[in-house]
């Protein structure tokens, strides 16, 4: 009766001991399920931020793409200095062709994005998205146009454009007339400064 007894025992803690052991292998799988999981998705989380960013580069330089071509498209492109500032930029494109047509359109930033309108704000041709500032500086001869992205990236675009050939016989006719417009003043300022010595000496002294 003994023996049977100590059979009973035996064979009871071996099953309870093989349920622990369950229960741990249970324990151990789901944490190592939960692990991998885990990894896999910083992994896939350090694999997007990449894709993001080229994602990102691809579109600007895209839209770079985009408005170089349009700003070759015409026989010339004038840009409009004294009608820009860091906000925008206005330049005129003259069709290719004698009797080529002239646009004048403006580049600059409207909530997120950088895009292209007429000189009256019409019309709308989007060019880079998710712009969160941007900057813009131009000369005769180039414009410089600073996009800032969610990132806080600064990315510097510069574009070369051709200007009309007939800029320099303007710009000469404009140096003639201001310099002439000089030497009318000083030539005035002379006659006056004549006239008031000539009216000092004619008046005669007490007597």
């Amino acid at each position: 009766m003994q023996k049977r007894v100590l059979i009973m025992q035996c064979t009871k803690r071996r099953a309870a001991f093989s349920l622990v052991e369950v229960v741990l292998s249970l324990a151990v799988t789901i944490l190592c399920v939960l692990t991998i999981s885990q990894l896999f998705g910083c992994f896939k989380l350090l694999q997007a931020e990449p894709e993001k960013n080229m994602s990102q580069d691809s579109e600007i330089f895209y839209g770079y793409v985009q408005l170089d071509r349009f700003l070759q498209k015409g026989e010339w492109c004038r840009v409009e200095t004294d009608r820009s500032d860091s906000y925008r930029i206005l330049f005129t494109i003259k069709d290719k062709g004698k009797h080529g047509q002239k646009k004048t359109y403006t580049l600059s930033r409207y909530h997120q994005m950088l895009r292209l309108t007429n000189q009256f704000g019409q019309g709308h041709m989007p060019l880079i998205m998710n712009v969160s500032n941007a900057k813009f500086k131009c000369s005769r001869t180039s414009m410089l146009v600073s996009v800032k992205e969610r990132n806080d990236k600064w990315t510097d675009l510069y574009f070369k454009v051709t200007p009309p050939p007939d800029d320099d016989e303007e710009r000469k006719e404009k140096d003639k007339k201001e310099e002439k417009e000089k030497n009318d003043v000083k030539k005035n300022k002379s006659q006056r400064l004549v006239k008031q010595r000539d009216g000092t000496s004619n008046v005669s002294g007490p007597r």
